[in-house]
């Protein structure tokens, strides 16, 4: 029974932690929008290097789809005193064909790999030349950036379905955690439906009560 029961939290816990999110944008005014992103150095989670990413759809003509972005740079600036977003990104469904940039501080729009074992996306804007960043463009800590580009799709469809989003940090200095540009990468922060925090709550009442009935029994059998 209590084997059972740890099988299905970390089932859950596991799933809450990796869940990146997937939105379908329709119409014109549709937003995707992510408030924080959990930020990793080396392999190593950051407390206190976010930012936020949002997608708004400003026009739809054929296979054309034109997105315009927002980009808030939230690194704690108690701990940071640099700390740069030098690109973004994320899959797309339909996939890309091609992409025309417009306005905005990433004027690199290509697809690649992302560091941090990340993986590879089909579209990035970046200020340097990759999916990487590089270069000293982005949007510097507390600073806000917009801009907008045009995906244009391999096939018509009535939504875009966009997922595995990312933001590349660079030029991190930190006194607080011992860091001189240092770089890393930044996915979305899953959070719990209410109905997984009760099933959470639940399940951890459950194993506190059968391990004290476990360590209560062999008190009694010693």
């Amino acid at each position: 029974m209590f084997f059972n029961t740890s099988m299905k939290l970390t089932v859950i816990i596991a799933g809450l932690a990796l869940a990146v999110p997937a939105s379908a944008l329709t119409n014109v005014g549709d937003k995707l929008t992510i408030p924080g992103f959990v930020s990793t150095v080396s392999g190593t989670a950051i407390p206190g290097l976010t930012g936020s990413l949002e997608l708004e759809v400003l026009g739809k003509s054929g296979k054309d789809w034109t997105l315009g972005y927002t980009i808030k740079n939230l690194a704690d600036a108690s701990k940071f005193e640099s700390a740069r977003i030098s690109a973004f990104g994320f899959n797309t469904e339909p996939d890309i064909d091609k992409t025309f940039y417009l306005s905005g501080p990433y004027t690199t729009l290509t697809s690649g790999n992302v560091p941090e074992g990340f993986g590879k996306v089909e579209f990035c804007g970046s200020a340097g030349p990759n999916c990487a960043g590089g270069a000293g463009g982005g949007t510097t800590l507390g600073d806000t950036s917009t801009g907008s580009f045009t995906l244009r799709l391999e096939s018509l469809a009535n939504s875009l379905v966009i997922s595995n989003q990312y933001i590349r940090w660079q030029s991190l200095d930190s006194k607080h955690y011992d860091f001189v540009g240092e770089s890393g990468v930044g996915t979305p922060g899953a959070v719990p439906e209410p109905a997984s925090w009760a099933m959470l709550i639940v399940g951890f009442g459950a194993v506190g009560t059968i391990a004290r009935r476990r360590r209560s029994g062999v008190a009694v059998a010693a």
